[in-house]
């Protein structure tokens, strides 16, 4: 590992052992149907920002790139998911492109894009590496005058959904408030950014929600301690299993079947680690 990230932090905190597989041992996470159908939406969603801000220049076809994402991670990585589960991607990116989801999103457009996929770099003080992200898209919206200065910065980030959300999560605040605090820093602001997540949720009939989050001081400074304690963690060799996280199943977790045969219970070993009092 040569610095942290939010993605890093994230599987960390979802289970120890996933993490550990990926980021310390170095081992290949083979990929789900849900991370190539929410990277071809990034590209997209990269699109329609490169179209507005280069309108002297020829212009990018949505469709198109998602098909062309979809047709190029199918022949690197074909072995990877079984038929059945490419073709129901396929099929739910036909669904997509069949109900224009990137027009409808150009559509709810209301800033200006500035920076696409912008590299940030956070130094946390006392910790070993730094913190790298790469947030969606840093804009501009100017709103009524009672806004304090640096909150016309918005940073947004694409997501996908298989349901409206309602709430939210700690997750995703942890990884705007890192994007708020390195750009707070690089651009010398004392007010906290605003940020959004644009999610298209993939129903039958699927339709994008904008949701705006609102950061507090309080929300990045947990993010500051929660890069503190990954940092102990890692160096503590702390990697404990999560067998009660939602993600550890076949389907959620690239590393089910190893870790499961890795990590079989035994009952002498584990009557050998307590005793009665």
């Amino acid at each position: 590992m040569k610095h942290y990230s939010n993605s890093a932090l994230s599987k960390r905190v979802d289970c120890g052992q996933a993490f550990k597989y990926k980021y310390i041992d170095q081992q290949h996470e083979k990929t789900k149907p849900s991370l190539i159908f929410g990277s071809a939406i990034d590209a997209a969603i990269n699109a329609v920002h490169y179209n507005i801000m280069h309108r002297d220049l020829p212009q990018l076809y949505y469709d198109q790139i998602i098909l062309n994402y979809f047709n190029q991670e199918k022949n690197l990585l074909e072995h990877e998911l079984d038929k059945e589960e490419w073709n129901a991607l396929e099929n739910m990116i036909l669904n997509m492109i069949d109900h224009q989801v990137m027009l409808e999103f150009e559509e709810i457009i209301d800033y200006v894009p500035k920076e696409i996929q912008k590299k940030i770099t956070l130094k946390i003080h006392g910790l070993a590496m730094p913190v790298i992200g790469y947030p969606d898209l840093i804009a501009e919206r100017r709103e009524p005058a009672f806004q304090e200065p640096g909150q016309e910065v918005l940073i947004i980030d694409g997501k996908t959904s298989g349901r409206k959300i309602s709430q939210v999560s700690h997750g995703y605040k942890q990884q705007l408030s890192t994007y708020a605090l390195a750009i707070m820093r690089e651009k010398g602001l004392k007010n906290i950014p605003s940020a959004e997540l644009r999610v298209l949720v993939k129903t039958k009939k699927p339709y994008w929600q904008v949701i705006p989050v609102f950061l507090t001081a309080d929300d990045l400074g947990l993010a500051i301690e929660a890069y503190r304690e990954h940092e102990l963690a890692i160096a503590a060799n702390w990697f404990p299993l999560n067998r009660g996280s939602v993600f550890c199943s076949k389907k959620n977790c690239r590393f089910y079947e190893q870790c499961h045969e890795e990590h079989r219970s035994d009952l002498h070993e584990i009557l050998s680690q307590v005793s009665y009092a």
